[in-house]
């Protein structure tokens, strides 16, 4: 009895465990990211989805780094797989503190704002160029990183 009682609960508690997300279609994404006409390397640079109207999902995010030459590839489900077809907003971020902590940039690195909204194409080429805005005389006054970044670098020094 016990033994069928067990089956029982494996055969409908397992095929919810350890399922995977839901990969959506991807296409190959290139690009190059510039301030003031300048390549920046080392930001992050993020694809987000856009689901359709009404929608709610819209698939995974894709990210990747930029080179010393601007470039970058997007990776989303696997190493430079590129982004889920659809339309993406595009963030650039600074990047993280302790590998870079001495990033200087003229222009914004936010990756909470949006910079630019693209298309992603299943046939076509998907290379975007990302110009950046150049930061205000306000903005450039402040530190690249936020308090809580210059705290977590002081912590780890001591």
């Amino acid at each position: 009895m016990r033994t069928t009682l067990l089956i029982m609960v494996l055969a409908v508690t397992l095929p919810g465990c350890g399922g995977s997300i839901k990969e959506y279609p991807t296409a190959n994404v290139t690009g190059k990211v510039t301030c003031n006409g300048e390549p920046v390397a080392n930001v992050r640079v993020y694809f987000a989805p856009i689901a359709k109207s009404g929608g709610v999902n819209a698939g995974k995010s894709g990210s990747g780094s930029t080179k010393e030459d601007g470039t970058f590839t997007i990776s989303t489900y696997g190493t430079e797989d590129g982004a889920v077809v659809g339309s993406h907003n595009v963030m650039v971020d600074s990047p993280h503190p302790e590998h870079f902590p001495n990033f200087t940039c003229k222009c914004r690195t936010d990756g909470n704002k949006p910079v630019k909204q693209v298309e992603v194409t299943a046939d076509g080429e998907n290379h975007f160029e990302i110009s950046m805005t150049l930061k205000t005389k306000a903005e450039a006054a402040r530190p690249s990183l936020d308090a809580d970044d210059l705290d977590d670098l002081k912590k780890d020094d001591e």
